[in-house]
């Protein structure tokens, strides 16, 4: 986000290109998909672990919990 944040500042100023600009926001967008995906594969190891030691299981009727 800095680097957007530069090169927006850049172009504002005239000192830079918008092609510049452009990739820098395309930069920025790719670093956040890049992080959701990240989470999300987080968020599926741990489901996948907690299958495989038996903890994603719900306790069946008249259990206790």
């Amino acid at each position: 986000e800095e680097g957007y944040r530069v090169r927006a500042l850049l172009a504002q100023t005239g000192r830079s290109h918008g092609s510049d600009l452009a990739d820098a926001e395309t930069d920025l967008v790719r670093a956040r998909l890049e992080q959701v995906s990240a989470r999300i594969d987080v968020k599926t190891s741990r489901l996948r672990l907690e299958h495989a030691v038996g903890r994603d299981k719900a306790p069946a009727s008249g259990d206790a919990r």
